[in-house]
């Protein structure tokens, strides 16, 4: 079974939303990160079975930051074995165009005719690209596959996702629990 359970009751708001762009928390009420050492991913699949993944360069990105950060917190990723926890993230990213007119103000040009000035005006028209992005890291028990901790990003992003990627998902790894110097 690769699905991820939850009960609504089970998880505990650790941050709330102060701006668009901070991460929210979830911790479950009974979590204990002690024990764990090791992870991997949890494969990502649709429900006819297929693996889903972002554009390729996006997905690379998002992986090996997850990856970095869970290091540097002191976990080691395994494979072939069952890991004290698994680790997955979704993304959903919507495309945004954002037109913005300006007009300048009326000028008045005068005539060498008898009917006195005329106005102008001009518009000027400004298009730009947004993505945005909503980005959350899960992480599950590796028995049970009970979620235990999550991490969520909503963001507005001039331009394409891919640039913000590795700086989004240190936000939202910033909280995830390091392993002590005594384990």
């Amino acid at each position: 079974m690769q699905q991820l359970s939850c009960g609504a009751g089970s998880l505990l708001v650790a941050a709330l939303v102060l701006a668009c762009a901070k991460p929210v928390v979830e911790v479950a009420a009974d979590a204990d990160f002690s024990g764990y050492e090791t992870w991997d991913w949890l494969p990502r699949r649709d429900p006819l079975g297929a693996e889903l993944q972002p554009r390729p360069e996006l997905h690379e990105r998002v992986t090996a930051q997850v990856e970095r950060e869970l290091r540097a917190r002191g976990y080691r990723r395994v494979q072939g074995v069952p890991p004290d926890f698994f680790v997955t993230y979704h993304l959903e990213l919507q495309a945004e165009l954002v037109v913005r007119r300006e007009t300048a103000a009326e000028e008045a040009l005068e005539t060498f005719q008898q009917g006195g000035s005329y106005d102008i005006t001009r518009t000027t028209t400004h298009v730009a690209r947004y993505e945005r992005v909503t980005l959350a890291i899960d992480a599950a028990e590796g028995r049970e596959r009970q979620l235990v901790w999550r991490g969520q990003l909503e963001e507005r992003v001039r331009g394409r996702f891919d640039r913000r990627a590795a700086d989004c998902v240190a936000e939202i790894l910033e909280s995830f629990p390091s392993r002590t110097a005594g384990d």
